[in-house]
């Protein structure tokens, strides 16, 4: 419980660090030939999902580039941790997960303000991750009885149709805003011998094969000149 408490708060740190980072530079950047550049953000939803289910620990981040006149390519990752204490069960799992793809802006350049963006796209993720279920308590014929299924390593994938919208700050130049809407396909990981996972990080529950999500961030723009 201490180590779960502890990376929580690191992770606090972290998302209060990033946002004055951010900010200060942000501030600071006042060139206007700096129009391009890596944008790098942190996903607020596994945070205030956090809030609502103790037994969840996580963290995401995404990164994307114009390389193309409103196509930006896109890469996010992150990290899970998550806990059920149950009477007659303790189920444990945790892994990394990522996601490629690309965003297509459609605001064109005289209806923009500043640099937002509003933007449809695709992404491919994949997900690796570890589960386990100990203090199994089921009772039968024969009577009361503990079993444990150790710890496996499995694998998932998906595929995602994205929609949303970035928006850069009036007062905080290259620092961002934004949410994307995400409708989620699963292409695998949810079936399995011994037992089915619970959630997959990144793609969520695995009660149903389409799902919808949606995310917000904070982000901060690398400006490169062009």
């Amino acid at each position: 419980m201490s180590l779960r408490l502890n990376m929580k708060s690191i992770i606090r740190y972290l998302l209060s660090s990033f946002l004055l980072f951010i900010v200060v530079t942000g501030n600071a950047q006042e060139d206007n030939s700096l129009k391009k550049g890596l944008r790098i953000g942190i996903d607020l939803s596994p945070i205030v999902l956090m809030g609502f289910d103790p037994g969840r620990v996580g963290v995401a981040i995404a990164m994307d580039y114009e390389f193309k006149k409103n196509f930006f390519g896109v890469i996010e990752g992150g990290w899970l941790d998550y806990k059920i204490d149950h009477p007659e069960y303790n189920y444990q799992l945790n892994g990394i997960y990522a996601l490629v793809g690309t965003d297509y802006n459609f605001l064109k350049e005289e209806g923009r303000v500043d640099n937002d963006i509003f933007f449809v796209g695709i992404r491919y993720g994949a997900s690796s991750f570890q589960q386990q279920t100990d203090n199994i308590t089921y009772t039968n014929y024969w009577g009361t009885f503990e079993d444990t299924y150790e710890s496996q390593h499995l694998f998932g994938q998906w595929a995602e149709i994205t929609g949303g919208l970035k928006v850069e700050l009036y007062f905080a130049k290259n620092v961002f805003i934004g949410w994307t809407l995400r409708a989620k396909i699963l292409i695998s990981g949810k079936n399995n011998d011994i037992l089915q996972p619970y959630v997959i990080p990144g793609y969520g529950n695995t009660e149903k094969n389409l799902k919808f999500g949606l995310s917000w961030f904070v982000a901060y723009r690398i400006p490169f000149k062009e």
